[in-house]
Formats: C-alpha cells, sequence, structure tokens
C-alpha cells in the first residue's frame, strides 16, 4: 500500500544511466595508494578507437595515446584509461610522449604491450612531474639504442608493469626525485650491447624501489 514504482527506460530496453559515472570513478580512485587521479577520465582504445571522438567515455575512445594526450589539461589530474577491445593481446607500436604534469595511464596488465617500431624515441618518455603509469607491458623497437622508459620530471611512479627487451635501458633517470618503482619486472635489457635494468643518473635523489 501506499508505493509508487518509476521506471526509467531507453528504446533499447535497458535503464537509462550516464555514459561515464564520474562518482563511481572518484570512488575507486580514492582507494590507491598514491596518485589518485581526480580529474577528467579520458579512454584510449588502439583497436577500435577514433581520434575523432571526445574521449570522455569507453564508447567514445580515442585510437591513439596522442590524440587522448591532447584532450588532456595539465595539473588537473586527469587520467587516461586504455581500454583495449581486441581478444588476446593487444600491441600498440606508438611511442608514448608525456608532457603534462599530474598524468596517470593505466592499463589493464601484460595483455597491453606497448612495442614501437621506430627506433627516434622511447617507447615512453615522460617530461613532467607526478605522473604514474600502470598496467602495460613494454619492449622497444628490435633495433637502436632507446630505452624503454626515460624520465625527466619528478615524483614519477611506474607500478604493475613489465618491461623486457630493451635495447637501451629498460628504465633511465636524468636528474628525478622521489622515483618509485613498485611491483614491477625489469629483464633482459640493453640489447644493443649496453644499457642497465634501471640506470639512476647523478642527479637522481630520494627513488625507491620494491
Amino acid at each position: 500500500a501506499f508505493t509508487q514504482v518509476t521506471i526509467a527506460q531507453s528504446t533499447s530496453a535497458t535503464l537509462v544511466s550516464s555514459s561515464a559515472d564520474t562518482n563511481l570513478v572518484y570512488l575507486v580512485e580514492t582507494l590507491r595508494s598514491m596518485h589518485p587521479a581526480f580529474g577528467t577520465a579520458f579512454y584510449w582504445d588502439p583497436v577500435n578507437g577514433n581520434d575523432a571522438n571526445a574521449g570522455t567515455s569507453p564508447d567514445t575512445a580515442t585510437k591513439t595515446f596522442t590524440a587522448a594526450h591532447t584532450l588532456v589539461s595539465a595539473g588537473r589530474n586527469d587520467v587516461i584509461f586504455c581500454r583495449p577491445t581486441g581478444s588476446g593481446d593487444t600491441t600498440s607500436t606508438e611511442t608514448i610522449s608525456i608532457t603534462k604534469n599530474n598524468l596517470k595511464v593505466r592499463g589493464p596488465g601484460i595483455s597491453m604491450k606497448l612495442i614501437p617500431t621506430t627506433t627516434t624515441n622511447p617507447t615512453i618518455n615522460i617530461a613532467a612531474a607526478n605522473v604514474e603509469i600502470s598496467g602495460f607491458y613494454l619492449e622497444t623497437a628490435a633495433s637502436g639504442t632507446q630505452n624503454a622508459v626515460t624520465i625527466d620530471g619528478d615524483n614519477v611512479s611506474i607500478r604493475d608493469c613489465w618491461i623486457g627487451g630493451a635495447r637501451g635501458h629498460g628504465i633511465a633517470l636524468s636528474s628525478s626525485a622521489r622515483f618509485r618503482l613498485l611491483t614491477s619486472v625489469i629483464e633482459n635489457c640493453g640489447g644493443s650491447g649496453t644499457g642497465d635494468g634501471l640506470n639512476l643518473g647523478n642527479s637522481t635523489t630520494q627513488s625507491l624501489t620494491s
């Protein structure tokens, strides 16, 4: 008695919901031990994305990281979620350049592989502060002397990544402070004849690996 039920449905017979639940994203981010992203979430889908998309929902993901990075605002704590929609492993041949502070880039794990074909840039180049990379498998091109990750920024975190087969260093830091390498694997680096798994420049300070 005295009960009223209202059902809101779309034409496809599913309950109406927003395309991106910002509150839920924020809730998940509060559970992270460091570098929570409380800015805007953007989506990158190397398989089915389109660089003409807005990138603000899984259904409107960009195809390249470069396009998603263009949408990010520096210093706003934005996050780019890599959302491969292919079956099995997904490989992107794009090199990643991060120049905007406070950006987080998150992948699904080892099934998302970044293996560029170019020998002119590192697989990931970080030239910004307060950046976090997590959830990727990284290599370099099969030739050349590039590093898998080159870092020139403070308070950078690499976590839950697998780095292997780098022609140069697996991770190279120049003058970075407060770098953190967490729950990651580095192996088989220096394929060009020179290179370390982790190379700390002379001006690197307060770094932590675990």
